[in-house]
């Protein structure tokens, strides 16, 4: 088995009752990107109450960035 994406996911559990052997290479990913991950602002968490709207608009920014 080459891979471990979701084909992996299905895969792999059906056949390794039945198979003697199984050896699963697990592929690069082609491409990896850093969590920009921080914590909400008091101000962040206070403006998005106050204009669901905007935090859509930054939900929205980070999914096309």
């Amino acid at each position: 088995m080459i891979g471990t994406g979701a084909s992996a996911i299905q895969f792999v559990p059906e056949i390794q009752p039945r198979v003697g052997t199984l050896h699963v290479f697990q592929r690069t990913p082609p491409w990896v990107m850093p969590r920009p991950d921080r914590a909400t602002t008091r101000l962040e968490r206070r403006a998005y109450r106050r204009f669901p709207l905007l935090q859509k608009l930054a939900r929205t920014m980070v999914y096309w960035r």
